[in-house]
């Protein structure tokens, strides 16, 4: 039988009760740190690790922004109201990035499908905008076959 070389410490298998003891001498618990999950795990997996990675001020501050309170949710059904104005400032913001990103074909059957006159009147404003007048032209007619509403 030959003599075996003792390999050095850092180069040995760890084994559990070594985690173990590691952490008992650890004399500060911010300085433990849970095990990085790796590959897919749930949500809720996933939740309880976050968890453990928070400090105990972070508990007390209750996390989120800053200092800032949480704002109150409210009530289910009760939305905010937007003047006239706040709703055709969306509407045109929406049909906007929608213009940008569809093609002509796509833009008219958009044009086809829209059944809101105020829907049909903001797309109308952004085409014209957008410098897409046969398409306004398009959008115009289609409005005229609209029921007023």
């Amino acid at each position: 039988m030959g003599m075996r070389k003792k390999l050095p410490s850092c180069s040995r298998k760890r084994r559990p009760d070594d985690e173990a003891a590691a952490e008992v001498a650890t004399p500060w618990p911010s300085l433990r740190q849970p095990p990085l999950l790796l590959g897919s795990r749930s949500f809720i997996e996933q939740a309880r690790h976050d968890l453990l990675l928070l400090d105990d001020e972070d508990e007390l501050q209750g996390g989120g922004r800053g200092g800032q309170q949480q704002r109150p949710q409210r009530a289910q059904g009760k939305r905010r109201r937007l003047s006239e104005g706040a709703l055709r400032a969306r509407m045109d913001r929406h049909n906007e990035m929608r213009i940008r990103t569809m093609s002509l074909k796509a833009l008219q059957t958009r044009i086809r499908r829209i059944r809101n006159s105020d829907k049909m009147r903001s797309f109308i404003r952004v085409l014209n905008r957008f410098g897409m007048g046969d398409l306004a032209a398009e959008a115009r007619a289609a409005l005229r076959r609209l029921p007023y509403d």
